[in-house]
């Protein structure tokens, strides 16, 4: 007696892949800005003079914290004592200042690093580190909050609108340097949206424009 062998084959459909709604665009569009959903994840660094040394802002929540970095003394911290300067700034303006929430988000060394200036409400002030002693500055500062220095200071880059814009700092004139941009297809933002850490939102921090410059 032969055996016969039967070989039956199964044909398995594929589950067919959802139908795209509107709920499902609405969903994937939540992870558009992931930014938005992160602090901390980038440092925007501030050259001090033509040496490797940097400051940059780090801020989280409603706390800021100014970080001084330099690479050949292998030393990151505090770029100054915050509680002194909050007591020299607050005895100089009769206004109450905290340590971690300064009057403002953007610094110069002057005086071979002994000496910082900033703005606070369109004033320019300095104070000195030794002594936390501020007064108001002998020149004006060149960047505001939210600005980005040309390595000669003589202009200030900032994002308005979606565009990328500059001031000169001597003439504190304003001017686009494009005009096409968007909601989520902005300049100078680095991924291309108008995406800012939510802690920015918060504290009403302005984002610095991402702008690289030539030797």
């Amino acid at each position: 007696m032969k055996s016969v062998l039967c070989i039956v084959l199964l044909a398995i459909a594929a589950p067919a892949a959802p139908a795209a709604t509107l709920e499902a665009y609405q969903r994937a569009a939540q992870f558009q800005n992931a930014r938005k959903l992160v602090s901390r994840n980038e440092v925007s660094p501030h050259w001090i003079g033509g040496g490797d040394s940097f400051w940059y802002l780090d801020q989280h929540g409603a706390e800021k914290t100014f970080v001084l970095v330099k690479p050949k003394a292998n030393y990151q911290g505090p770029a100054f004592d915050h509680a002194r300067l909050a007591e020299g700034l607050s005895a100089a303006t009769d206004e109450v200042f905290t340590p971690t929430n300064l009057p403002f988000a953007a610094l110069e060394f002057r005086e071979r690093g002994d000496v910082i200036a900033f703005r606070v409400k369109e004033v320019s002030w300095q104070c000195e580190l030794k002594t936390y002693r501020c007064e108001a500055a002998s020149h004006p500062v060149g960047a505001s909050a939210g600005e980005v220095l040309s390595p000669d200071g003589t202009l200030a880059f900032f994002l308005r609108a979606h565009n990328l814009w500059t001031r000169s700092t001597l003439l504190n004139v304003e001017q686009p340097l494009t005009t096409d941009g968007e909601l989520d297809n902005d300049y100078a933002t680095g991924n291309g949206t108008n995406a800012t850490p939510i802690t920015s939102e918060l504290t009403e921090q302005l984002l610095e424009p991402q702008v690289y410059f030539s030797p």
